[in-house]
C-alpha cells in the first residue's frame, strides 16, 4: 500500500514540471513555427496582437500546446501570466526559422538531466528578464545552439550574463565590438562588463615607462554574444584573432554575412 502511494505521488507533475515539459514541447512543434512565420516582418506589433488573442483564447486552437503553459502559469507563484507570455512568444519567435528536424537533433543529443536543466533554465530566465530585448537574444542564443555554432558551454554561460547585464550596455557594448572605442562606456559600466566576462582588461601594463593606462580588450564572450544574441556585424578580422580563423569562418557562414 505504501508503495502504491509513494509511486502515485511520484507520478503527480509539479506546476514547474508541467510547464518545463511543455515549453520542450512548444519548441518542437512546428505548429507554432507557422503560426509565428505570419509575423515575419511585423516585429513587435504581431506579438502584441498575438498575445492579446491568446489572452482572449482566440488562438489556443490553433496552438494548443500555448493553452497548458498559460493555464498553469496562472497558478504558479513569481510568473505574470501576461508578461511571462509575451517573453515566452518573443523568444520562440526568433527559433521560427529554425525546422523540426533541427530542433528534434539537438534535443535528441541530451540526456534527461541537461535537457530538464535547459528547459528549467529558460523558465527562471525568461521569468527573471526586465527588458523584452533580452527574451530575443535569448531565442538567437538557443537557435546558436541548436545550429551548433555555440556551444553548450557558451550557451549557458551568455544566458547568465544576459540575465544580469543592464540592457542600456547592449549598444555600447555593440560599437566597442565594432572597433568604435571604449569611449561610449561609463567608468563603472566598463568594470561591471569585465566581471561578467565580456571585456579583458589588461593591466600588464600600468606602471611601465610608457605604459599608460589599462588596455580594454575584447574577447570569446563578447564576440559571441554581439555577433550572435545582438545580431551586429563586426570585422571578421577582430573575430579570427580571439576566436580562431575556422571557427570565425563557420560562425560568419552560419550568421550568413561577411564584414571586413
Amino acid at each position: 500500500m505504501a508503495n502504491q502511494i509513494v509511486s502515485q505521488q511520484s507520478e503527480i507533475s509539479t506546476p514547474e514540471q508541467t510547464v518545463s515539459s511543455s515549453l520542450i514541447e512548444v519548441i518542437k512543434d512546428e505548429g507554432m513555427s507557422r503560426f509565428l512565420n505570419k509575423g515575419t516582418g511585423l516585429g513587435a506589433e504581431y506579438l502584441d496582437s498575438v498575445l492579446n488573442e491568446i489572452v482572449q483564447e482566440k488562438v489556443l486552437g490553433e496552438v494548443p500546446i500555448l493553452k497548458t503553459i498559460i493555464a498553469v502559469s496562472k497558478t504558479w507563484n513569481g510568473i505574470s501570466n501576461f508578461l511571462f507570455a509575451k517573453k515566452l512568444l518573443t523568444f520562440l519567435f526568433e527559433l521560427k526559422d529554425v525546422s523540426a528536424k533541427e530542433k528534434e537533433e539537438l534535443l535528441a543529443k541530451l540526456d534527461g538531466p541537461k535537457k530538464q536543466e535547459i528547459t528549467d533554465q529558460l523558465l527562471i530566465v525568461l521569468d527573471k528578464h526586465d527588458r523584452l530585448i533580452k527574451s530575443t537574444i535569448q531565442g538567437r542564443l538557443f537557435k546558436g545552439m541548436i545550429r551548433g555554432y555555440l556551444t553548450q558551454k557558451d550557451y549557458f554561460s551568455l544566458t547568465h550574463i544576459v540575465s544580469s547585464i543592464d540592457a542600456e550596455s547592449f549598444d555600447p557594448l555593440a560599437l566597442f565590438y565594432k572597433a568604435e572605442g571604449i569611449g561610449a562606456f561609463p567608468h563603472n559600466d566598463i568594470y561591471s562588463l569585465a566581471s561578467l566576462k565580456l571585456i579583458t582588461i589588461d593591466n600588464s601594463h600600468i606602471g611601465l615607462v610608457g605604459g599608460g593606462g589599462p588596455q580594454y580588450k575584447r574577447n570569446r564572450l563578447g564576440v559571441m554574444l554581439v555577433t550572435i544574441g545582438l545580431n551586429t556585424k563586426i570585422p571578421i578580422d577582430y573575430v579570427e584573432i580571439i576566436i580562431g580563423k575556422i571557427e570565425a569562418t563557420s560562425l560568419f557562414d552560419h550568421l550568413h554575412y561577411h564584414s571586413k
